[in-house]
């Protein structure tokens, strides 16, 4: 029963004949334990994150071995054994302490297709490229090699090849010899020119040469008919042949942290390109570019303005403009349907662009933190999205948080209702406010005979249809034609009978005051001082039990106005329970909108606070509204 995997030497000896392959990790040893060699039926062998210093020449014993992994150790040495596993495709030895290469060079199998030598102190790679004419991968970064040497050219077969993080300064013309180069990495070496060979390496998709010192590119390399990945960034490219996009394939373009003034057209030509890093440069425009791009990248360059060319970007998902002196964007933005993330920080921007409304899909704006209420902007958008506010509406909106409400009043009714589902206080009562108005209210007696609850309301809705019904008033379940009042509630769904002008929009406290009247409630309309005074005792005693006595008297005689505040220090200081949902109840249904307001808002009456901030937190949940600040007040005093 062959092919078994092992993870420890002894399950890998109780199967010696069936285990293929052992991977061990972390073992506290300078040498391979010789058991190891028992396993001649051994194909993978892999000793990382361990502590050897040497590998015996007993490894020879392994003949069937194709895959030998020593990454993570300290091996300096290896021995000449290594080169009779005839079977040995892949060596792996990142991060050891070898160095010499001409001991390599004695050791290493021809027939090795996949060799990895990053992370040594190796300083030159001709001795061992010499043994490797099969090799289709070599990664021998993070090392000392100082020159690509010119008898790379005899590894024919090679696709992968990574030198980066080296000291390389030159690439010798022979690079042109590798027709099945597939991937190059020569980023973070000491190149300041490259040769102008590139034709040959028919089959090259992606090269890298980030961080060297290049100043110009050969035009061949421009002309590569499979290139897709080409990152030069951080060198000193100063100009781009206009010319220089020859090859079609390419997809991703890294040119950031250059020295680039403009940008050559023939970028035009590039249908697949998708992704486009030009950040760090020195450009003030940009040429045509092809539709296909997803991400732009335009940070510390010298734009004034965003270049005409961005708002035509059509499939564009990612634009960053970040720490350019652009002091507005313009409105031709909004074409970008598909702009899910854009970068502004640094920017000249002074306010809120006005087109940031209007782009549907946008998701994240980064850089307006400086700008008021920057933070509630893409919550704002989300929340738009969600309820499917009309762009058009979304501007009005957001610019109540500056208290400038005008706006709303040229919204539709359906479009102010949308409204109230959106995540900010002040926006919903700016809405509710605005339909307030557009409906005045009238005396409901005689008026109010079909009545609907949009939205959620505190009422009880069984003890309210039962009111209603005894004055003849029907409570619907649905709106319609018959439908004379909406009583506004909250987040209500939208109904096409909510535009008519016959209907009239009326509040909680508006029901509540009318019934109080009709039905008479003498608690409400006229307490006498004795009454109020034994309620108030019941109401701010610390036994809950007495509370919610004084709660149903309340409920069943009607609130009265001299009430409202101790009603509410006593559901502001109360822990969450049914008294203090019940206590919420009534005032949501007796205080005006003003005071709903006062409800909303999260600040302390802590009387440990310092009496300064108190009083502070006092005046702004009593402003507007009401609730008595001094009452208020004294409440707070005789609690401490």
């Amino acid at each position: 029963m062959g092919n078994k995997k092992a993870y420890d030497l002894r399950t890998a000896l109780e199967e010696p004949e069936s285990i293929r392959e052992l991977r061990l990790i972390n073992l506290s040893t300078a040498s391979v334990p010789v058991k190891i060699f028992e396993l001649e039926k051994l194909e993978v062998l892999e000793i990382t994150k361990s502590e050897l210093e040497k590998l015996p020449a007993n490894i020879k014993c392994l003949k069937l071995l194709r895959r030998l992994n020593l990454s993570d150790n300290q091996i300096c040495y290896l021995p000449e054994e290594i080169n009779q596993l005839t079977h040995l495709q892949q060596l792996l030895l990142a991060n050891n302490e070898l160095s010499d290469a001409s001991v390599l060079q004695a050791c290493l199998p021809a027939q090795i297709e996949q060799l990895v030598l990053s992370n040594n102190g190796f300083r030159r790679l001709a001795p061992i490229v010499k043994k490797l004419k099969g090799v289709r991968q070599l990664n021998a970064s993070h090392n000392r090699i100082a020159t690509l040497p010119k008898i790379v050219s005899v590894c024919s077969e090679l696709d992968h090849l990574n030198l980066s993080h080296n000291r390389i300064t030159k690439i010798p013309i022979e690079i042109g010899n590798l027709r099945k180069l597939f991937h190059l990495e020569l980023s973070n070496n000491r190149l300041k020119s490259l040769p102008d060979s590139w034709e040959g390496c028919q089959s090259l998709r992606q090269l890298l040469l980030n961080k060297n010192r290049l100043m110009i590119l050969p035009a061949s390399i421009g002309r590569l008919p499979w290139l897709a990945v080409l990152e030069i960034s951080e060198n000193e490219l100063v100009e781009i042949a206009d010319d220089f996009f020859v090859g079609r394939q390419i997809q991703q373009i890294d040119f950031s942290n250059n020295r680039l003034s403009c940008f050559p057209v023939s970028v035009a030509r590039l249908s697949r390109l998708y992704r486009l890093y030009l950040s760090g440069n020195k450009l003030t425009d940009l040429p045509p570019l092809p539709d296909s791009l997803e991400i732009l990248e335009l940070a510390k360059n010298q734009f004034t303005k965003v270049p005409p060319i961005v708002s035509k970007l059509s499939k564009l998902k990612l634009l960053d403009l970040s720490y350019n002196p652009i002091c507005e964007l313009s409105s031709d933005l909004v074409a970008l349907k598909k702009l899910e993330v854009l970068k502004l920080k640094g920017t000249e921007l002074t306010k809120v662009p006005e087109v940031l409304f209007d782009m549907a899909a946008l998701q994240r704006v980064e850089g307006l933190t400086k700008l008021s209420s920057s933070g509630k902007l893409l919550r704002f958008i989300r929340a738009s999205r969600k309820i499917d506010l009309p762009l058009s509406a979304r501007r009005p909106f957001f610019e109540v948080l500056y208290g400038k409400e005008i706006g709303l009043g040229d919204l539709s009714t359906k479009q102010l209702i949308l409204g109230l589902s959106l995540p900010f206080d002040e926006m919903v009562f700016a809405a509710r406010r605005t339909l307030f108005e557009r409906y005045p209210l009238s005396n409901l007696k005689g008026r109010l005979t079909h009545l609907f609850i949009a939205g959620k309301s505190y009422f009880n809705i069984t003890a309210l249809r039962r009111r209603l019904r005894s004055l003849d008033i029907v409570l619907q379940k649905q709106p319609d034609l018959n439908t004379t009042h909406l009583l506004l509630g909250h987040r209500p769904r939208w109904n096409e009978y909510f535009a008519r002008s016959e209907l009239t929009f009326i509040s909680e406290k508006d029901l509540s005051s009318f019934l109080n009247k009709v039905e008479a409630k003498r608690l409400a309309l006229s307490p006498n001082l004795e009454t109020l005074e034994k309620l108030r005792k019941l109401l701010l005693n610390a036994d809950l039990n007495n509370v919610r006595i004084g709660v149903r008297l309340l409920h069943g005689g009607g609130v009265p106005f001299m009430l409202l505040t101790d009603l509410f220090y006593k559901w502001k200081m109360i822990e969450p329970s049914p008294v203090r949902r019940e206590l919420r109840q009534l005032l949501e249904i007796n205080l005006s909108e003003n005071g709903k307001r006062a409800l909303r808002q999260k600040i302390s009456l802590s009387p440990k606070l310092e009496p300064k901030l108190l009083q502070q937190h006092i005046d702004r949940l009593t402003a507007d509204n009401e609730l008595n600040a001094a009452r208020l007040r004294s409440l707070l005093i005789e609690a401490n």
